[in-house]
C-alpha cells in the first residue's frame, strides 16, 4: 500500500512561491516535465497567483507552465481534453445537464405557492414564495455538498424539541417529496450534485488507472466529501502530492486529540484520519523549516481548543516580535474606516511595484473603499464583483418597476428620469434639461394624484411655465406615457405570468434607454452583456409558470437577480485588490489591511438557520453554520 504523500507549507512562508520552486525542482530543469504536471488549486485567483510566482522565479522569462485548474470547478469536456478521463468513462457517465439557478428558484417558489393554497386554503404572495425559495435552494446546496439523502430529513425531529420544528419539517416535505420528482421529470440535476459526480468519476478513474504524470493538489482542505475523496486518491498516486495550507506540524498531541469542528484545522484532521494518517505524517516544504515565526506561535496558542488552554501560562511567546510590523487603527465610523483603508492602499502605490490588499467579509466596507479609490482615479479589483442589480442597467430595471407599481409617483418618476440610461430617443442633455424642468415647475410642492394625466393638467394650467416650455414638457410627458403605459397597465393585473411581464419590462427598458440615434444602451458594455445573458436564462426558465398577481413581480425579479454579480475583466489596477477571507488564501501582498474587525463581522454572524436547529443539523449530518 502506497504511503500518502502529504506536505504542507508553513504559514509564514509565501505559499505559491514555495510551491512553484518545489515544482521547478521536481522538473529538474526539464521544461516539458513541468508542462506535463497537473496542479489543482482552490480558486482561479490562486491559479493566477501561482502563475505570477513562476514568473518571479524565472526572472520574467517565458516558460511552459503546468496545467492548472480549480479543484471545485471541474468540467467534463475540459477533463476529456486534458486526458483525465477515457472515452469509456465518459460514455458510462452520461451526466444530465444542470438545472439553472433561475429555474430552480421559480420551481421552488411554485411549490411553496401551492403548499400555502393546499395547507391554508389561501394564496401566498408569489414574491414572498420566491424569497423563501432562495433559502430552500441554499439548503439543497448544503445537503448536496455533504452528499446526504434528502429524504432522511423526516427522521431528525426528536420528541423533546419544540412543536414548531415539526411544523418546519412538514413544510420541508415540499422538497423531500417533490424535488427529486421535478429533477427526474425535467432530466436535470443540481449543479453541486453534478460537480460531486464528476469529482467521484475522476477519483475512480485515477484509482483504476494511475496517470503517468505528476498530479499535485495544493491549498485545499477537502471540506466537501467529494473533494476529500479526490485528495485521498491523489495522495496515494505514484506521482501524486497533496499540499495542505498552513498545517501546524508542531501541534501538541493534546491539541490534536481535543480538536473539534470549531477549530480552523479540523477539516484537515478529518482528511488525515480518512487516510489513516497522523500529524507527523505531513512533511514540510520550503527552506528554514525549523525556525517558527513568532506570529505563527501566537496564532497556535490563540487557536488552541478549550481543553488545551491550561497551557497558556507556560507558552513563551515573543509578543513584540510576533506583532512587529502590525498596526491597529480604531475608527469611529464605517466611513472613517473606509477612508483610512483607502489612504493606506493609495499610499502603497507610491512605491514602485508594491502590492496591497484589503481583506474583509464586510461588503458595505468594500464598496465604500472602492468608491473612495475612484476619487484617486483607481479602479480596484474586488473579488466579490458588483451585484448585477447595482449596475446601471440593473438599477434602471428596478426603477421602471418602482414607477409602474407606484403609478408614476413623483419620487420614483424623477429617479427614473435622472438615471443616466434614461434617454427616450433624445440627446442626453435635452433629456436631463426636461427632467429638471419638470421637477422644478411641476413636481415640487403639493403631491399630484397618481398617473400622467394630473401631471399633464398641471403643466397646461400652470401660470409659471412659458408657452414654449409647456409645449416641450407636454410632449416630454406624453412621450414618457406612451413608453410606460403598457407596462403600468400590466403591473395592475391580478392574473399574469412572469415571462409575459418580463418581456414587457425588458421591451420598455430598451425603448427608454434608446439614444436619439436609435441605439439601445441597456445592453452596452460588459455589465450589459452579463445582464442580457441573465435575462435570457430567466426567460427560458419562466415559461409555463404559475399565474399570479402582478404586484409580486418586482419581488420575484429581486429574488432571481440577488446573488448575481458582474466582475469587470479590464481596467482594474494590477497592484490592488479587495478579497474575502476565502479568496485571500494562498495570496501574497506587500501590505495587507484587515478591515471590519468587529463582532458579528469577522467572524461573521451566521444568524439562525430557518430550517434546522443545531442539534437537528448534527443529527442530519450537516456541519455547523460557522
Amino acid at each position: 500500500m502506497i504511503t500518502p504523500a502529504l506536505f504542507t507549507i508553513l504559514p509564514h512562508q509565501p505559499f505559491v512561491d514555495v510551491l512553484a520552486k518545489t515544482l521547478l525542482d521536481k522538473a529538474a530543469g526539464d521544461p516539458l516535465a513541468l508542462a506535463r504536471m497537473r496542479v489543482l488549486l482552490p480558486t482561479r485567483r490562486a491559479i493566477n497567483s501561482l502563475q505570477e510566482a513562476f514568473l518571479r522565479l524565472s526572472g520574467g522569462k517565458p516558460m511552459l507552465l503546468p496545467y492548472m485548474q480549480p479543484v471545485g470547478d471541474v468540467d467534463e469536456e475540459e477533463m476529456l481534453l486534458a486526458g483525465w478521463l477515457s472515452e469509456n468513462a465518459r460514455i458510462t457517465a452520461e451526466l444530465p445537464p444542470v438545472m439553472t439557478a433561475s429555474r430552480r428558484i421559480l420551481q421552488l417558489a411554485q411549490l411553496i405557492y401551492r403548499y400555502h393554497q393546499l395547507e391554508y386554503g389561501r394564496n401566498a404572495r408569489m414574491d414572498q414564495a420566491a424569497q423563501l425559495a432562495r433559502e430552500l435552494a441554499a439548503l439543497l446546496d448544503e445537503i448536496a455538498r455533504e452528499e446526504l439523502d434528502i429524504t432522511n430529513i423526516a427522521n431528525i425531529v426528536p420528541d423533546n424539541l419544540s412543536l414548531h420544528w415539526k411544523v418546519t419539517l412538514d413544510f420541508l416535505k415540499i422538497i423531500t417529496q417533490n424535488w427529486p420528482d421535478i429533477l427526474e421529470q425535467e432530466g436535470k440535476i443540481d449543479a453541486i450534485t453534478r460537480r460531486n459526480r464528476l469529482l467521484n468519476l475522476l477519483s475512480q478513474h485515477w484509482k483504476a488507472s494511475a496517470p503517468d504524470y505528476p498530479v499535485i493538489a495544493a491549498g485545499t482542505t477537502g471540506s466537501a466529501p467529494a473533494t476529500a475523496r479526490l485528495l485521498r486518491t491523489i495522495a496515494r498516486l505514484p506521482q501524486g502530492m497533496v499540499v495542505l495550507p498552513a498545517w501546524d506540524p508542531n501541534m501538541p498531541d493534546a491539541v490534536w486529540q481535543g480538536m473539534d469542528e470549531t477549530h480552523p484545522q479540523f477539516g484537515m484532521k478529518l482528511l488525515l484520519q480518512g487516510m489513516s494518517c497522523v500529524a507527523a505524517d505531513v512533511q514540510v516544504l520550503g527552506e528554514d523549516n525549523a525556525v517558527a515565526h513568532p506570529r505563527v506561535s501566537l496564532l497556535q496558542a490563540a487557536l488552541q481548543p478549550a481543553t488545551a488552554t491550561a497551557n497558556w501560562r507556560q507558552e513563551k511567546i515573543d509578543w513584540q516580535a510576533a506583532l512587529a510590523g502590525c498596526s491597529r487603527i480604531d475608527c469611529a465610523t464605517v466611513q472613517e474606516e473606509a477612508t483610512t483603508i483607502a489612504l493606506l492602499l493609495r499610499d502603497a502605490l507610491s512605491e514602485r511595484g508594491k502590492t496591497a490588499a484589503l481583506i474583509t467579509p464586510n461588503r458595505d466596507l468594500a464598496r465604500r473603499v472602492s468608491a473612495i479609490m475612484r476619487r484617486f482615479y483607481v479602479e480596484i479589483d474586488d473579488s466579490a464583483g458588483i451585484p448585477l442589480k447595482d449596475t446601471p442597467a440593473g438599477v434602471l430595471l428596478h426603477l421602471l418597476s418602482d414607477v409602474a407599481i407606484n403609478q408614476a409617483a413623483p419620487v420614483p418618476l424623477l429617479s427614473l428620469l435622472k438615471h443616466p440610461l434614461t434617454l427616450m430617443g433624445l440627446p442626453a442633455g435635452q433629456c436631463r434639461h426636461l427632467a429638471r424642468l419638470l421637477e422644478r415647475k411641476v413636481l415640487r410642492g403639493y403631491r399630484l394624484a397618481e398617473g400622467f394625466a394630473p401631471i399633464n393638467n398641471e403643466i397646461i394650467n400652470s401660470k409659471d411655465i412659458s408657452d414654449k416650455d409647456k409645449e416641450a414638457l407636454s410632449g416630454f410627458v406624453e412621450q414618457l406615457f406612451n413608453l410606460l403605459s403598457a407596462y403600468i397597465q400590466k403591473m395592475q393585473l391580478k392574473d399574469t405570468q412572469f415571462a409575459d411581464l418580463l418581456r414587457c419590462h425588458i421591451a420598455v427598458a430598451e425603448k427608454i434607454s434608446t439614444t436619439y440615434e436609435g441605439k439601445t444602451m441597456l445592453w452596452q458594455g460588459e455589465e450589459g452583456e452579463q445582464l442580457a445573458s441573465f435575462v435570457h436564462e430567466v426567460l427560458a426558465s419562466a415559461e409555463g409558470g404559475e399565474v399570479f398577481d402582478a404586484a409580486s413581480y418586482a419581488g420575484i425579479w429581486s429574488a432571481l437577480i440577488a446573488g448575481r454579480t458582474w466582475r469587470p475583466r479590464y481596467g482594474l489596477h494590477p497592484r490592488l485588490q479587495i478579497l474575502s477571507p476565502m479568496e485571500a488564501r494562498l495570496q501574497l501582498f506587500d501590505r495587507v489591511v484587515l478591515g471590519g474587525l468587529n463582532e458579528s463581522v469577522w467572524p461573521m454572524d451566521v444568524g439562525q438557520d430557518p430550517w434546522m436547529s443545531r442539534p437537528m443539523r448534527s443529527s442530519f449530518g450537516l456541519p455547523l453554520p460557522e
